[in-house]
């Protein structure tokens, strides 16, 4: 099975028909499950989870979170899953005006990965045993960071492939904080949190 999953809390709802709009019309003619999983205030982390509970070792799993849309490319990243476990692209950064950036990720470089999460969560496509060798992670920020760091012990076949997989709206997150110096300290801050634990598991090998 073809599985799309997508956990949402309550200031994201009003993007979820988009959201699931969007993946109806990337993944035209194919025989998709959309998954979406409100939080009920127990935070991304629990309702990942919950979605993950519920995927099997052989699906191929999706990941778009509710203020994501999904392009095509996602769709058609599925088919190099027969050479690799996980295969992530570029994204578009959206903001509320609707002007857009791309976001160019990179190939898997440990050295790099180590000091910096190059991998965007929105349109990773991935085997469903993989994902499920693990329990994802509940921090604060970093949170797929360290999820992919772990499951790289269960495989080293990470696949970048140039393309976008998914837009973003960009706005819609960290709106705890009005005050952008505050918010990129806060940022920086839970970064070098997520760059310690991994760190200390990549030291202790």
């Amino acid at each position: 099975m073809i599985r799309v999953i997508t956990p949402y809390n309550k200031p994201h709802e009003k993007y979820l028909a988009s959201c699931e709009a969007s993946v109806i019309q990337a993944s035209y003619k194919l025989d998709v499950f959309h998954d979406i999983q409100f939080d009920w205030g127990k935070g991304q982390a629990w309702a990942i989870r919950k979605l993950l509970s519920r995927v099997n070792d052989n699906d191929i799993v999706c990941i778009l979170d509710a203020d994501d849309m999904a392009k095509s490319k996602m769709f058609k990243n599925i088919e190099l899953l027969k050479d690799y476990d996980l295969v992530y692209g570029d994204v578009i950064n959206m903001d509320k005006n609707g002007n857009g950036n791309v976001y160019e990720a990179q190939p898997m470089d440990l050295e790099v990965f180590k000091k910096k999460n190059i991998i965007p969560v929105s349109g990773v496509v991935a085997k469903g045993w993989l994902l499920k060798s693990e329990e994802y992670p509940d921090l604060f920020h970093g949170k797929d960071w360290v999820f992919w760091w772990r499951l790289l012990k269960y495989s080293v076949k990470f696949h970048y492939e140039p393309g976008v997989v998914a837009v973003r709206r960009t706005w819609t997150s960290y709106k705890r904080c009005d005050i952008p110096v505050y918010r990129k300290l806060r940022r920086l801050y839970y970064n070098e949190q997520s760059k310690t634990i991994i760190r200390k598991e990549y030291e202790s090998k």
